[in-house]
């Protein structure tokens, strides 16, 4: 790639660096990244619904917490969880739909 600076004839302090358009091969790889970077995140908002239901877990049988304060705190994770899945997969279907147009 040839990316000589080239400077702005409106701003001689700006230099233009010429960026050629994307090639199918890079916008393949450019989807997969995105995929891969959804799946972790996915994987990310798992462990920590895990790692929180243990948690809870080890609340509810040492009896620090109301049976009704854990079913509220469950209910609440639960909502949490399904708004960051939800977040995640919008973002890599909106990056999805970017990089498919380009």
């Amino acid at each position: 790639m040839n990316l000589q600076p080239q400077q702005d004839a409106h701003n001689p302090s700006q230099l233009n660096i010429p960026i050629p358009p994307p090639t199918k091969e890079s916008r393949e790889l450019a989807l997969a990244a995105a995929s891969k970077a959804g799946e972790l995140a996915n994987m990310g908002v798992r462990n920590a619904r895990g790692a929180m239901q243990k948690r809870l877990r080890a609340m509810e049988l040492k009896k620090a917490v109301r049976p009704d304060d854990l079913k509220k705190a469950h209910k609440e994770m639960e909502k949490v969880v399904e708004t960051g899945v939800t977040d995640v997969k919008r973002s890599v279907d909106a990056a999805r739909k970017t990089m498919e147009q380009a």
